[in-house]
């Protein structure tokens, strides 16, 4: 439960509502929650496996058997992060607290808690294409584990193996400037246009990927049911022009005036939907502890295509499910009823608010550690030497990135992963 500790019975109930009120109506506005899928954890390493395509019926004949192909199978491993966050209260802020300094930070917290899921998830995406992106140091044991289906090869890569001695890619060369200025200095339509030229080539590329048999993955590839396009802000605008209004548009070639002609658009019969997060032009790296480490994209204006809604998906978030009757907590709280009366309250404040099970789960395993009932008899050393509580949010989770065939890169003018 996120906060449980021994203070009023009033004031855990207020703390908990809190964070129930901004975590909840957050929980599936943020960037992850559209592009990925979730699984549930139980262990600080889950196992995940793949199993091969099946062999596609042949013609035969009397005189022969057909060939029996063996079952190739894919695993990766994936480690649980720990996210935490750590701040100090000045013991006046609490006993002048006119402005309820517990509830306020315990808000703050709640947006902060689904925050932190935007940048990893982001992070997972924009740095898929690095080595690095394929392993991770677990610091439960210490140990290496692989992150990918095929081992030490990205989620973005030039050489996914075709099993019959080939490669095959997930990345793209495509038409737009590689700066954010050479965007902004061009027509909006020149943008468009060179956008509609990447999607025709990133439809070429995921209807000529082949599965472990040397088959047709996607023989029956609808894009209006499953292809989502990424971009980061310099596209946003650009992007939905392109692929999500179907009216008449400026488009086509540059006249001798530098005009463009219209025509009528038809690329929204060929896109799910247009996905934007500014976390996919860089930002904080939440796996470092220095506040000064960021990640970056291959170039500002690089994007990304992801096959949704289909078998697997293109990213999950991997949650942690806490024990339902963990003994492990400070005498005289229940984070069972805490945290029940916190999403009923949520509940009534916001009627129309779907809460699901994952989230639930989610905001049950958080924990808000903290020494706010170190008072009197219960004092420790820092709050009688130094006048100052702490608050320490702790979240278990992770973002991995699904079979590699799902998801698409393409990178700018002049780059190349």
């Amino acid at each position: 439960m996120p906060v449980s500790a021994a203070l009023q019975t009033s004031l855990v109930r207020d703390a908990n509502v809190a964070l129930a009120l901004t975590f909840f109506p957050r929980w599936r506005k943020g960037f992850w929650a559209k592009i990925c899928g979730e699984t549930k954890s139980t262990r600080p390493v889950e196992p995940f496996s793949l199993a091969g395509a099946t062999p596609l019926p042949r013609s035969w004949l009397p005189s022969g058997m057909t060939n029996s192909q063996p079952i190739n199978s894919f695993s990766q491993f994936i480690p649980n992060l720990l996210l935490k966050s750590f701040e100090w209260i000045n013991r006046w802020d609490i006993e002048f607290d006119q402005t309820r300094t517990i509830i306020s930070r315990m808000s703050a917290h709640g947006v902060r808690l689904n925050e932190v899921l935007d940048y990893l998830c982001a992070k997972r995406i924009v740095t898929a294409s690095l080595a690095s992106s394929a392993t991770a140091i677990s610091y439960f044991d210490n140990k290496s584990y692989n992150l990918t289906f095929e081992s030490g090869i990205p989620y973005f890569a030039t050489n996914h193996n075709t099993f019959t001695g080939g490669t095959q890619s997930n990345i793209i060369q495509g038409n737009l400037p590689n700066t954010t200025a050479g965007i902004n200095g061009q027509n909006i339509a020149a943008t468009v246009n060179q956008l509609q030229e990447d999607l025709n080539a990133a439809i070429v590329n995921f209807t000529s990927i082949k599965d472990d048999k040397g088959v047709l993955l996607y023989p029956d590839f609808d894009p209006a049911k499953h292809l989502v396009v990424a971009v980061p802000p310099v596209l946003w605008m650009a992007a939905k022009l392109a692929f999500t209004t179907p009216s008449a548009m400026i488009g086509g070639s540059a006249n001798a005036n530098g005009s463009y002609g219209s025509t009528t658009n038809i690329t929204p019969m060929f896109i799910k939907d247009v996905i934007m997060s500014p976390l996919l032009a860089g930002g904080p790296d939440v796996e470092s502890q220095d506040p000064s480490v960021t990640y970056a994209p291959t170039a500002p204006t690089t994007y990304y295509y992801f096959m949704k809604y289909d078998l697997v998906e293109p990213v999950y978030f991997q949650r942690f499910a806490p024990l339902k009757n963990n003994e492990l907590r400070p005498s005289g709280s229940n984070p069972v009823a805490e945290a029940e009366a916190a999403i009923k309250a949520t509940k009534a404040a916001f009627p129309d608010l779907d809460i699901s099970t994952e989230a639930a789960e989610v905001f049950a395993s958080a924990e808000i550690d903290n020494n706010l009932a170190a008072l009197g008899n219960q004092s420790q050393l820092d709050v009688a030497a130094n006048e100052r509580f702490y608050i320490a949010p702790r979240l278990y989770g992770q973002f991995f990135l699904g079979p590699w065939m799902t998801g698409l890169k393409v990178d700018p003018q002049g780059y190349s992963t």
